[in-house]
């Protein structure tokens, strides 16, 4: 049996924490999946463990939770797949009173019913009694060190054996009656934040399950000090205060008195749904494969006996009298009509210096309570004063609550170490970029590269126009954004011009959208439709490179299967496509052909290694692509330039005959590297798929659209750790976009998920990518197309001095690939941690369910930033370690008219569901995004707002929050006065210099000019018109507060240093004081 306890420690903290921060005393980790009934409960203020009892029910315990605060349920904890819910009823039963803590129960009704699975489940009720000496568990998130406030991340559990009252032995006012006393073997303890978490023991059958009783735990010592501290106040004759009665409280273990009505047991079992989601108020009770207990009391008086029985969740309220049994361990009830639940809890105390023996508490004796005695529905029964005056009580067994762990100092300064470098880093980046020179693409005027490879076909269908139209006007358009974006490296114009003919050749007499063209398009659905390819899979005629100077000149001799398929469809070849040196990096640059650039800025990256695919598609100099993906080389190009991309399903699409070779042998690598299509439309995404691979695709049916509504649809906003760039703050929103979409329009069930494991994901693909003792070429003999082993280290001297013909990123890369950071033991068990993560993934994405994931953390990066910052990697090699496929879904574009997206992740063979996510995310997000040169690149409010959303200046002064905003205008007051103050500065100078040259020395024009007071003035005027031209520009953001600011600072500055006047000349002043008269003097002649 489970014996179900609330666990309450002395060392408790009101802080609330967050479901997974860290929290049983020496305690040991508990397995994944392991215990799905336990739950995390938080409020505003406190958080304490509990159990599930039914689809809608939690047994935690009241003094968790203060008045009026909102309760969150977080389910599956202990798992992947965490759900949160929020409790919608808190029924508090009535004679719980904070003060004494006596009958210290709650039950927590859920809005929404709690959905089971693997991990989360309910747990069963005891059908027999606890014995002495038998074996219990308990658990809890709770402190671990005392002295440190130290906590634990992971779920822990403590185990023990039950002794006998004798054993037990405590202090006088111990109550042997209502307690049960347990030895932990380790010498644990249950502390801080483990209340409300059970207490588990086995039945005779060996499956645990729980007995119901109000329970508390405190070590022996522990007691004994409270005792010594009881009676020492006493003898002091203290006055009785809430600490004294607390200490009081956890000796006597919360007995309640004067209770006379016997409890009977309580089973109800419980087998797994035979429906994956039901309504509890709709279906039958063969559909729940549970039940839930129901009390009906008799009005017997306080010696009539309380009767329990059983009813299914779906019965009538009429409650059916069961057989009922004497229970010793009895507990504090609470129940609300026909489907009430019972409750009990365990308190816990730990020690920071001597843990041991563990005492549990239970009523012998218990109180009905009916429904009308209940709280109201949404309100708490709680006294106000609950939790007032603990903190005396908590000081006194516990070190202050505000020690901070040195283990937690340092992963916040490594935090904020790591937020400074990256700051640094971009920082440099903008500044060096912000002088040199942006160009964009301009939007296509040819109306037949707008149009998707699909709306092509229907046009050559309806004769509308003619293969070599198509062609002609892609040549044409590649031909105008190579010179900006240097995508297409080796054209294959006149093959695809001579093929378009013969296509037009063989249509030419066959009538339009008749049943002969619909047979024609039958057997080949790409007719007349041009494509390109990266410049790493095999093409018979074409010199593929694959960016290694040591391939130039080499023409392939046959062509890789997959696009012989793509052929074979009727599909044209028109160019490869640039791509790294050996497709080893995120930046498509090489030594063969050069750097290619983003068409929607020309100073940052395409991505990789697939990226001139990405930006000949973005610039609509091709419809329909594809590429490869080994870490991301599909997706990374496809979000920077704001295209489509899947990354297939492991092995579902032929990888013979790519460069680097061997890519499609056995090993693990095999596991990681796919073949995918890339497409500026949704729409296009079955097709390609179907030709690339129609022996898979024809039966999985990708080009028929899935139903959604009612799939569910998990997410995460960001991946773990510090070594990666936060996700970017548009990104976030448009995940979050996506999310909201997905629930309330669609109709999926979304959920938000978090694994730890995903921190480490880098070393886990690094190891998967490993390839010693495998026989795999090394990228030293890749490099040198397999005719010796380069020296990479003195390659890359050569590098640094630009005298090598191979690129820094290839060769780092290689030393990297040569030198992995783990010998063979640690590979095998990051491989092995690897394995485990990915049969999670798999799990929670079985029945049809998607992951909605950052395609990115940033925005595409400058040219070269990504050296700089390699782990962002982690977003896109992730899901290839994983073996699980991925579309890219674009969602617009950002503030700087750069293209942000999404992955959408699914189960194994799930291409035709991602299919159906990315068509409808493109029809409310508009996929494919103009050019910034075609649309106002910084589009500004031409009215009056209140809206916090300006730039301000520069990129960096971004105003979203009224915390920035106020700092803002506060900035732009200063710079008002400061306005004012300059003036004023300038005319003390002037007055100065005035009062220099009255004193009888006249100044000419060539001192003036070379006076220091006259460089200092016309210094001063220039950082003058600066601030004038800032405010003035401030001003044009429209911004009401800005406005007012900048209004406010002027006037403050003109009060303060605006009346003023220039000095009269001493010789003026004594002219305009001369007595002024037109009379002659007077003469006198005698």
């Amino acid at each position: 049996m489970i014996l179900l306890t609330f666990l309450v420690g002395l060392c408790f903290s009101s802080v609330s924490t967050a479901p997974r921060e860290k929290r049983v005393l020496d305690g040991t980790p508990v397995p994944i999946g392991v215990h799905p009934f336990f739950v995390y409960v938080e409020d505003a203020e406190s958080s304490c463990g509990g159990a599930i009892i039914g689809d809608r029910w939690v047994l935690t315990a009241a003094h968790c939770f203060n008045a009026d605060d909102e309760v969150t349920i977080y389910a599956g904890i202990n798992s992947p797949i965490v759900q949160k819910y929020r409790a919608r009823k808190i029924s508090w039963y009535k004679k719980f009173d904070e003060s004494d803590g006596l009958s210290d129960i709650i039950l927590l009704e859920t809005a929404r019913p709690i959905e089971f699975n693997a991990y989360v489940q309910p747990i069963d009720l005891a059908q027999e009694e606890i014995e002495i000496g038998q074996s219990v568990i308990t658990m809890g998130y709770g402190v671990t060190d005392v002295e440190m406030a130290e906590t634990s991340n992971k779920l822990l559990q403590l185990q023990g054996n039950v002794l006998s009252p004798e054993e037990c032995n405590i202090a006088d006012s111990y109550e042997r009656v209502s307690t049960i006393c347990f030895q932990a073997q380790n010498m644990g303890n249950v502390c801080s934040g483990d209340s409300g978490g059970p207490l588990l023991a086995k039945d005779s059958s060996g499956k645990l399950r729980k007995l119901l009783q109000e329970r508390k735990k405190f070590t022996k010592s522990k007691l004994e000090a409270l005792e010594e501290e009881n009676k020492a106040l006493k003898a002091q004759n203290a006055v009785l205060t809430s600490k004294l009665q607390r200490i009081s409280l956890c000796i006597q273990c919360a007995a309640i008195a004067n209770e006379a009505l016997s409890i009977s047991n309580l089973v109800v079992p419980w087998s797994p749904p035979s429906v994956a989601t039901v309504d509890p108020d709709k279906a039958a009770p063969s559909d729940i494969g549970g039940v839930a207990p129901v009390l009906e009391a008799e009005s017997l008086g306080n010696e009539g006996p309380v009767r329990l029985g059983f009813q299914p969740f779906a019965a009538s309220p009429v409650a059916h009298i069961s057989e009922t049994y004497d229970m010793p361990y009895a507990l504090n009830l609470a129940f609300d009509g026909p489907e009430s639940l019972l409750s009990a809890h365990t308190y816990g105390a730990c020690s920071a210096y001597e843990h041991g023996t563990t005492v549990v508490s239970t009523n012998q004796s218990a109180q009905t309570l009916g429904s009308e005695e209940m709280s109201p529905v949404g309100h708490f029964a709680m006294p106000s004063s609950a939790l007032s005056d603990s903190s005396n009580l908590y000081q006194a067994v516990t070190p202050p609550l505000n020690t901070f762990p040195m283990s937690d100092a340092l992963e916040l300064f490594k935090s904020l170490a790591w937020k400074v470098y990256f700051f640094l880093v971009n920082i440099s980046f903008e500044i060096y970029n912000h002088f040199q020179t942006k160009e964009v693409v301009s939007k296509p005027r040819n109306p037949l590269l707008l149009l998707s490879a699909q709306k092509l076909v229907q046009k050559l269908k309806a004769k509308e126009v003619t293969s070599t139209d198509i062609v002609k006007a892609f040549i044409k358009r590649i031909e105008e954004v190579n010179p900006i974006i240097n995508a297409a490296v080796c054209k294959n114009f006149e093959e695809a011009l001579d093929k378009a003919q013969k296509c037009d050749e063989e249509l030419e007499n066959v009538e339009a959208n008749s049943e002969e063209m619909e047979k024609i398009y039958a057997e080949k659905p790409l007719f007349g439709v041009p494509f390109t390819v990266k410049d790493s899979m095999e093409y018979k005629g074409l010199n593929v490179t694959c960016g290694v100077t040591a391939r130039k000149g080499i023409v392939s001799k046959e062509t890789a299967p997959t696009l012989q398929k793509v052929s074979n469809a009727g599909a044209i070849l028109l160019a490869l496509t640039n791509v790294p040196e050996l497709c080893m990096w995120v930046e498509s640059s090489n030594h063969v052909y050069g750097r290619s650039k983003n068409p929607y800025d020309s100073r940052r990256g395409v991505g990789g290694s697939s990226g001139g695919e990405g930006a000949l598609l973005s610039a609509a100099g091709s419809v329909i692509g594809i590429g490869s993906d080994i870490g991301g080389s599909i997706r990374i190009p496809s979000l920077f330039n704001g295209v489509f991309g899947i990354k297939t399903t492991q092995d579902l699409v032929d990888a013979h005959l790519h460069i680097p070779k061997d890519m499609d042998k056995g090993g693990i690598r095999k596991e990681l590297a796919v073949i995918g299509p890339m497409c500026r439309y949704a729409e296009d995404l079955p097709i390609m798929l179907k030709a690339m691979a129609p022996e898979v695709y024809g039966p999985m049916k990708v080009d028929e659209p899935m139903k959604l509504e009612g799939l569910r649809a998990y997410y995460i906003t960001h991946l773990p750790g510090n070594e990666k760039e936060p996700v970017d703050w548009e990104i976030a929103k448009g995940l979050k976009n996506v999310v909201r979409h997905l629930e309330m329009d669609v109709g999926m069930r979304t959920e938000r998920v978090h694994f730890d494991e995903m921190a480490d994901t880098f070393n886990m693909w690094l190891a998967a990518m490993d390839g010693r003792g495998s026989g795999y070429p090394t990228f030293a003999e890749h490099a040198t197309n397999y005719k010796y082993s380069l020296n990479l280290s003195a390659e890359l001297i050569k590098a640094m001095i630009g005298q090598s013909d191979h690129t820094v990123a290839a060769i780092v890369g290689g030393i990297a690939e040569a030198n992995p950071p783990f010998d063979f033991d640690g590979r095998d068990k990051l491989l092995e941690r690897l394995r485990t993560l990915r049969t999670q993934i798999h799990n929670l994405l079985a029945d049809n369910a998607i992951l909605v994931f950052p395609g990115w953390n940033t925005p595409a990066p400058y040219h070269n930033q990504l050296l700089l910052t390699p782990n962002n990697c982690c977003y896109t090699a992730l899901w290839n370690i994983m073996s699980t496929p991925v579309a890219v879904c674009p969602l617009g574009l950002n503030r700087d008219g750069i293209p942000v997206g999404c992955q959408i992740v699914g189960a194994p063979n799930s291409e035709r569901l991602l299919v159906s996510v990315a068509q409808e995310l493109e029809r409310k997000f508009g996929g494919m995004s103009p050019m910034m040169k075609d649309m106002m690149e910084h589009p500004m409010w031409m009215w009056f707002h209140t809206t916090l959303n300006d730039t301000v200046l520069f990129k960096f002064w971004t105003v979203k929050t009224v915390g920035v905003m106020v700092l803002s205008c506060f900035i732009v007051f200063v710079m008002g006065v400061s306005f004012e103050l300059l003036k004023w500065f300038r005319w003390r100078l002037e007055v100065t210099q005035r009062q220099t040259s009255s004193h009888g020395t006249r100044t000419n024009y060539r001192q003036k000019l070379l006076s220091l007071s006259h460089f200092a003035q016309s210094v001063l005027f220039g950082v003058q018109i600066v601030v004038s031209y800032f405010l003035m520009l401030i001003f044009m953001t429209f911004s009401v507060w800005l406005c007012i600011a900048v209004t406010a600072g002027a006037a403050v500055g003109y009060y303060l240093f605006g009346s003023r006047e220039l000095p009269r000349q001493p010789h003026a002043d004594r002219r305009m004081a001369a007595p002024q008269t037109s009379e002659s003097p007077m003469s006198c002649c005698g």
